[in-house]
């Protein structure tokens, strides 16, 4: 999603040939008109405007936080749909993410399991608090890309949560030139 929204980036060890249900992030950033390229198992980000775009998460539940994240900086209305999952997780991710999000100025809601997302970029701020990483990984780095992606310095307690999935995630992001202060 980071690569989607700003360009310029390149991941690799995404093969084609998963059966992982979060390769569908591929797909779900090309309907939003992102552009890339894919050789192998390398795929390169270039900057593109990105549109909200319906969604069905019943076979890839853990993307949802971050496809929040992703409505928020797309144009228009993103719609994601068999969420119900979410709220059974590390933490409700729905709840969490609402609750974090609109202390960005972010602008969505919830009813179920669908998650109505309105693209806001321009309205995003850093909030007057930290923001709860909710001890829930996916909360954690989600919130992360927010902050990246609209360029806010965001403060996030029980970030320590990314070690249960990706324990050197904040090391990952540092050749993006991404500035980590642990507090504590």
């Amino acid at each position: 999603v980071l690569g989607a929204v700003c360009g310029g980036v390149t991941v690799t060890g995404l093969s084609p040939d998963t059966l992982q249900g979060d390769a569908v992030i591929l797909d779900i950033l090309h309907r939003c008109g992102a552009q890339f390229t894919r050789e192998g198992d390398t795929v390169t980000f270039a900057k593109a405007p990105l549109h909200g775009v319906d969604i069905d998460l019943a076979d890839c539940p853990d993307l949802g936080p971050v496809l929040m994240v992703l409505g928020l900086l797309c144009e228009g209305t993103t719609v994601i749909r068999n969420a119900e999952r979410l709220r059974l997780k590390e933490s409700d991710r729905i709840a969490a993410m609402e609750a974090e999000l609109r202390a960005c100025g972010g602008v969505l809601s919830s009813e179920g399991g669908t998650i109505t997302v309105q693209g806001c970029r321009p309205q995003l701020h850093a909030p007057e608090a930290p923001l709860s990483g909710h001890n829930d990984h996916r909360v954690v780095m989600s919130l992360t890309v927010l902050a990246l992606a609209a360029g806010l310095p965001l403060s996030i307690d029980d970030a320590e949560a990314v070690q249960k999935s990706w324990p050197h995630f904040f090391d990952a992001l540092k050749p993006l030139g991404v500035e980590v202060h642990y507090a504590g």
